[in-house]
């Protein structure tokens, strides 16, 4: 490993040659530039961010000493986070491939924060040559570095809410600033950030931890929510994972990351630097631990603050996200089936409501609950407010306009497949969604949920896990203690796998359904209460459960002539067999 060399960190940030003699929209002192980020009016982001926009890059030009440069950055630094904070919703749950306006409002976002980033790096490159470090150059310097890290880390932050990569030279910026930080021992200071929303004060470390666990958290398997929640969550728990030097010897730490290459953390298997490279190990095991002890799968828990964790799960925290992330860190990612390219087309619908119309043989929900004579009982008012039920009205009986589209299939295994997606995407796609798939050639639907996805210019590629390939439509509805059941909503059956490892299960909204609930399971004929047991695999869109029956499944004609139930040994959920 090589000895630590402060110009050569020095020479790797990035940051404009100071030649502006003055700012261009008002005097250049401190207090005058926090008198004009007063003025900007938060209200008004577009005209607020249209300011910053063309203003912000002077501030990193200006000729001035690195003091005043820091207290001007401080002094428009709130309003600059309001800003972009404002302006991610134009172009945050859209479709995934955006449209050129809200494109262009994400390329304003990035270059606020982008500028923003310069100005904290020149006062670092101004403080490094200091020939004389008093304690207030110290604390400045500590201030800068953990701004310009928290900068980067927000970078990438929306970079993966919009499943697109890192620019390029941000990683070995971000590792320069921790090695600078390591060079001067200010890894541990305590710098003060109002923007933090847990805690007051932060340091360089975990910053920049932060971002190397955004970076190991398999962020393109989830939607924008559930990056946001790890994003902020990640604030107070990257002081529990540990940096060691690497030896390539420790089995448990299986990420590295090279600190003299623009990359983050690697698999060990993955990893191609030289001898000569400093490089790191992550460790995750301490954190994992404490997640382990708040996780749904350990029945003794809830997701309260558990008196064994030392940790805090924020509230509203998903339990399923819980247990990504503890797979995430504490697992490695291997594929298990052999992948296969192909030269095929697909055809594809999106979400729940549309895979059942397909599935049902393009029937929609109404037709499908009044053949089985249930009539009114599938009450589709209820689901469509939930954004669950039939498009339009409650009494749709016809395909929705765009239902399916064509894509490419670019390599099937037998878990799954990968998509090439080309134009316009619909606005519910996005990971973690639920997917109908029929592939040229065949003749019946199957489903899938998207793992992961990948933003490239103009086209989109999908992660599918195949979920089941002869699924069937279902009805199920919330068995209420004092008796009754709610409406119905759509379900799948999904048949046992025939190597008898995987049984039969039942597939359903995220919500709101939970484990143990008594249900009713409708088949279009027939109906039967059930039991939900485990969840054997959830997204923020689905959930799969194990389940059993209740009682000797009921036919329907039989019931309305009030004849008996047909008498059957056969399991309702073996029906399908």
């Amino acid at each position: 490993m090589s000895q630590p060399s402060l110009p050569e960190y020095i020479a790797s940030l990035q940051a404009p040659t100071p030649d502006l003699a003055k700012l261009s929209f008002c005097a250049s002192k401190p207090a005058k530039v926090a008198e004009w980020a007063n003025q900007l009016r938060a209200t008004q982001i577009a005209q607020t961010s249209a300011a910053l926009y063309k203003c912000l890059p002077e501030v990193a030009r200006l000729k001035t000493n690195f003091d005043s440069r820091l207290a001007i950055l401080e002094a428009i630094r709130p309003v600059t986070h309001h800003a972009i904070e404002g302006l991610t919703r134009d172009f945050l749950q859209q479709p995934i491939n955006l449209s050129q306006n809200a494109q262009k409002t994400a390329i304003v976002a990035q270059a606020i924060q982008k500028a923003m980033i310069e100005g904290y790096v020149r006062c670092i490159l101004e403080i490094c040559v200091q020939k004389r470090f008093k304690q207030t150059i110290r604390d400045s310097l500590a201030q800068a570095l953990h701004r310009a890290i928290t900068g980067i880390g927000l970078i990438f932050f929306r970079t993966y809410q919009l499943y697109t990569q890192p620019p390029a030279g941000y990683w070995q910026q971000l590792h320069s600033l921790f090695q600078i930080a390591d060079y001067f021992d200010l890894l541990a200071a305590p710098v003060k950030d109002p923007q933090l929303k847990t805690r007051p004060a932060s340091n360089v470390q975990t910053a920049y931890v932060r971002v190397l666990m955004l970076a190991t958290a398999r962020l393109n398997q989830l939607n924008q929510n559930d990056i946001a929640h790890i994003y902020y969550a990640l604030e107070s728990w990257a002081q529990y994972v540990r940096l060691h030097p690497s030896v390539l010897q420790d089995k448990d730490n299986f990420y590295l990351l090279n600190l003299h290459s623009d990359s983050g953390p690697v698999y060990k298997s993955r990893f191609n630097g030289s001898e000569t490279d400093r490089v790191l190990e992550l460790d995750f095991r301490v954190l994992v631990n404490q997640l382990a002890k708040q996780s749904p799968s350990n029945a003794d828990n809830d997701l309260e603050v558990s008196a064994a964790s030392a940790i805090t799960v924020p509230q509203g925290f998903p339990g399923s996200l819980l247990e990504h992330l503890v797979g995430s860190w504490s697992s490695i990612a291997q594929r298990r089936q052999e992948r296969r390219a192909v030269q095929n087309t697909a055809e594809v619908c999106v979400g729940m409501v549309n895979a059942h119309f397909m599935v049902c043989g393009e029937q929609s929900f109404e037709d499908f609950s009044n053949e089985g004579g249930l009539g009114d009982g599938f009450d589709t008012n209820v689901v469509d407010m939930l954004g669950l039920g039939v498009p339009g009205s409650s009494g749709n009986r016809a395909a929705p306009d765009n239902m399916s589209y064509a894509v490419t299939v670019q390599n099937v295994s037998a878990g799954g497949c990968c998509l090439l997606w080309k134009g316009k995407i619909p606005s519910r796609l996005k990971a973690g969604e639920l997917i109908g798939l029929k592939e040229q050639g065949r003749h019946s639907w199957g489903i899938g949920a998207v793992r992961w996805v990948r933003q490239y210019r103009g086209e989109s590629q999908l992660g599918i896990q195949l979920l089941a390939n002869h699924p069937k439509p279902y009805g199920i509805a919330q068995t209420y203690d004092m008796g009754g059941y709610s409406d119905y909503m759509r379900a799948f059956y999904l048949p046992a796998a025939k190597n008898g490892n995987t049984p039969a299960s039942l597939l359903t909204a995220s919500a709101p359904f939970k484990e143990l609930d008594k249900v009713k399971l409708f088949d279009g004929e027939q109906a039967v209460s059930a039991k939900l047991n485990k969840i054997m695999f959830a997204t923020g869109s689905i959930q799969q459960f194990m389940f059993n029956t209740l009682e000797v499944p009921q036919q329907k004609r039989a019931a309305t002539l009030g004849a008996s139930p047909p008498k059957s040994s056969t399991p309702f959920d073996e029906d399908w067999d």
